[in-house]
């Protein structure tokens, strides 16, 4: 038996029993950072709102059953501190039966760049988490971030990440290699698979993307590094498919541009695209529907502005809902857009004049919902009007 806390408006002790975790290790300690704003959520079937953040104690984790005003105390998922700066987040998925899952990157206190990316889930709604288990099976001191979690309808949690380690092989023995790798792993809540390279050569700190095909398969988009010096985006099925190149910008540029693709699947099969690019010195974000085999179903559609960026996506059924954020020059709006049969008008559904979090989409029951959360309005979870 060990012990771990948990948080009811006042700190208290709760005895829960271990599960048996593989690749498991301690962390340094290092002292509480400014909590961050970035928030991630999920839906339960039964309509329970999840959310996750980086609290003063930690990781935190808390509920609410009435769409977003009243939230439960929070509940300590893990006492590290995790990474939480520019795409970087923690991130929570509800599984079978209610299994909640929360994945985050620990940065290592040395250097902010080094991380590992550890999980914990929870069978008893988030009053107990098991300890913390890194899913990397390669534990050297270096780039092992930018996780990417979801649960499949079997309960199994599936996790893509940027890992350096090949990168690392390569500079020992003097070869040259571009960028970082993406790599994958699978788990039952109580052991992590091996770990799978799905490609070499990915972008180095933009977010990763990760959604579930029709058949229960994930499939990835990340931002790429192509032979040519271009930075677009690759996409692969998670069953042994190999990538392919979805995106043909050919934006060269020798860094990385700290921002992510966005992904969803319709009920069809059809793959959602959303991504930003400058290429040709023109920085948008576009949109594009493909075909399960990569054909396009029509070409990028621009969203937004030139201030526009960090782009969502939710399917329901064969249609799609698309989110941004936006600065006018004032304030920074967030936009939602849909499409099912034709395009509705951007509409502009919050703003901020402070910092702010990107957005994001969940849905259940026919309702679908924007999550954003900035520094002087504090968390909100809007309705949407989707016919």
């Amino acid at each position: 038996m060990k012990r771990r806390t948990f948080l009811t408006g006042a700190l208290a002790a709760l005895t829960v029993p271990t599960a048996a975790q593989s690749h498991s290790h301690a962390a340094a300690a290092k002292p509480a950072p400014r909590p961050a704003l970035a928030i991630n959520v999920a839906l339960g079937a039964d309509g329970r709102l999840w959310r996750v953040r980086h609290g003063a104690e930690g990781v935190l984790v808390d509920f609410s059953d009435d769409w977003g005003e009243r939230f439960s105390p929070a509940m300590l998922a893990s006492p590290e501190h995790p990474a939480a700066d520019g795409e970087l987040a923690p991130e929570i998925a509800v599984g079978k039966g209610g299994a909640i899952y929360v994945a985050y990157t620990l940065a290592r206190s040395h250097n902010p760049i080094i991380g590992h990316v550890r999980l914990v889930h929870s069978l008893d709604g988030g009053r107990s988490f098991t300890p913390a288990a890194t899913v990397n099976d390669n534990l050297e001191e270096i780039t092992h971030r930018f996780q990417s979690l979801v649960v499949d309808a079997g309960g199994v949690a599936h996790l893509i990440w940027i890992d350096k380690r090949d990168l690392e092989a390569a500079k020992r023995a003097r070869k040259p290699y571009r960028g970082a790798a993406v790599y994958y792993a699978r788990s039952d809540g109580v052991h992590i698979g091996a770990n799978r390279k799905i490609a070499d050569h990915s972008c180095e700190c933009c977010r990763l993307a990760l959604a579930l095909d029709t058949d229960g398969v994930p499939v990835a988009l990340w931002r790429h590094v192509f032979e040519d010096g271009s930075r677009d985006h690759a996409l692969a099925r998670l069953d042994g498919s190999s990538a392919r190149r979805a995106t043909f910008e050919g934006w060269r540029i020798d860094a990385c541009p700290h921002h992510g693709p966005a992904l969803a699947i319709g009920s069809d099969g059809t793959r959602h695209l959303a991504w930003y690019t400058a290429a040709g010195n023109d920085a948008r974000i576009l949109y594009q529907a493909q075909e399960r085999d990569g054909r396009p179903l029509a070409p990028p559609r621009r969203l937004g502005g030139g201030q526009a960026g960090f782009p969502a996506l939710l399917a329901i059924g064969t249609g799609v809902i698309l989110a941004w954020k936006e600065f006018d020059g004032s304030a920074t709006r967030a936009f939602v857009q849909h499409a099912s049969g034709g395009w509705s008008p951007p509409a502009s559904v919050a703003s901020s004049r402070g910092p702010s979090d990107r957005p994001r989409l969940v849905a259940h029951g026919g309702r679908a919902f924007l999550s954003w959360n900035t520094r002087d309005e504090g968390h909100r979870l809007l309705p949407l009007a989707i016919p």
